[in-house]
C-alpha cells in the first residue's frame, strides 16, 4: 500500500484481485457463486465511495482517512487561486 493509497482504494484493489482470481479458478462457469458475491461486494464499496455523504460520515467516524491540506489543494485548486483567499497563507496548519 502506497502512502497516498486510502484504505478504501486498497479494499477495492483487493476485491478486484480476488474477483480476477476467482474467475481464473472457475473459468468453466461464467457466473461462479463466489464471483457473483465478489462483484456485489465490489459494487457496494464503489457505491459508498461515490456517495459524498457516506464518505463524509466515514471520515468523521475515522474509518477512512481525512484529506491532508495538500490533498485538499489538489482536489479543490480553485479555492486557493486567489492569494487573498482566507487560509491560503496559514502557517499554523501542519502539512501532512
Amino acid at each position: 500500500m502506497s502512502k497516498e493509497e486510502t484504505i478504501e482504494q486498497m479494499e477495492v484493489r483487493i476485491a478486484e484481485r480476488m474477483l480476477a482470481n476467482a474467475r481464473r479458478k472457475d473459468s468453466s462457469s461464467s457466473s461462479c457463486s463466489r464471483c457473483v458475491e465478489l462483484e456485489q461486494e465490489l459494487a457496494a464499496v464503489k457505491a459508498i465511495l461515490a456517495d459524498p455523504v457516506a464518505v463524509h460520515v466515514n471520515v468523521l467516524r475515522g474509518t477512512i482517512a481525512k484529506l491532508s491540506d495538500a490533498n485538499v489543494k489538489h482536489v479543490y485548486p480553485h479555492l486557493f487561486e486567489n492569494a487573498s483567499c482566507p487560509g491560503t497563507e496559514r502557517s499554523d496548519v501542519a502539512s501532512d
